[in-house]
């Protein structure tokens, strides 16, 4: 099944040029609906980023992450925004970005 819960809305779409744990992402300027976890280190392409995932509220499942902030300054556009990944997200006829469930995770679910 589907979970469907919204997460953001097409217009909140920064940039559709990011990757994620299982492939494509978006990065978003505001997503509704989602728990984060304790914040961790990630180095990435782009340099050191401290990030919390991000998970839906409903269905618990892990949609992306939150750039909570970007050593590097030019990667500081991104702190506070939103990346979810493709694989774990849907596209509703209304143009809002959804939460599926039958995506199988790549973290466990947030306890």
């Amino acid at each position: 099944g589907q979970c469907q819960t919204a997460l953001s809305n097409k217009r909140h779409l920064v940039s559709m040029q990011f990757h994620g744990v299982s492939g494509p992402a978006y990065l978003f300027s505001r997503v509704v609906n989602v728990v984060c976890s304790e914040r961790r280190t990630s180095e990435m392409r782009t340099g050191r980023h401290i990030v919390r995932d991000a998970y839906c509220k409903k269905c618990q499942r892990y949609v992306g992450w939150m750039y909570e902030f970007a050593v590097s300054e030019d990667q500081a556009y991104k702190e506070g925004m939103f990346v979810l990944e493709c694989f774990f997200i849907q596209h509703t006829p209304n143009n809002e970005i959804s939460a599926q469930t039958n995506a199988t995770p790549a973290l466990p679910p947030l306890t």
